[in-house]
């Protein structure tokens, strides 16, 4: 989302709202109070240029001409919103086997993800066999994790040596991808 190219707007209408599995009255009226409360004002703005003043400013106005009980259903559309804009890593897989954390402590936690990955990874999941929270996104014909050293044999170490390279993984390939386009203009 660092590009700016997901506004606000665009995600409540295109991702947010068809995630609600709301009865049609209340989605009629939840509807109406997220637009007039927080679309009307932020339709445009990049979700990457949002900060924790701004909705807190925001929130003090609505409060100022709505009661308290319509400015707190506004901030929790807020939080449920901008909870849905990210995607979170909760484990990573490392030599065969899934573990709750990773090499760092960074590892671990919300990523926000570009619009294109977002369009992708949406298309994805309406055809790929098993969409479910648990499943993985790419997964191996067993429907586990893929295995990156079985890639590597098949497909990385075949090419190192048609190449005639002394060395080509992961690491490398993201090494020289960073190298390259640093000569890149933006």
């Amino acid at each position: 989302m660092k590009d700016g190219s997901v506004t606000f707007g665009w995600f409540v209408h295109n991702r947010y709202y068809p995630l609600r599995d709301w009865r049609p009255e209340t989605e009629k009226v939840k509807k109406i109070q997220i637009e007039r409360d927080l679309v009307e004002k932020f339709e445009s703005v990049s979700l990457d240029a949002f900060e924790p003043f701004t909705l807190q400013k925001h929130l003090k106005h609505l409060a100022t001409f709505l009661s308290e009980d319509r400015v707190k259903h506004a901030r929790s559309y807020l939080k449920s919103i901008f909870a849905e804009a990210v995607f979170t890593i909760t484990e990573t897989v490392y030599k065969g086997k899934i573990r709750p954390f990773g090499k760092t402590k960074k590892s671990l936690g919300n990523v926000l993800l570009p619009k294109g990955v977002v369009e992708g990874l949406w298309l994805w999941k309406e055809v790929c066999s098993d969409s479910s929270p648990d499943a993985f996104i790419f997964p191996n014909s067993d429907g586990g994790f893929t295995d990156t050293g079985n890639y590597r044999n098949r497909v990385l170490t075949p090419l190192m040596e048609k190449l005639g390279l002394p060395k080509l993984n992961f690491q490398v390939l993201r090494r020289t991808m960073a190298t390259l386009a640093q000569s890149k203009d933006r």
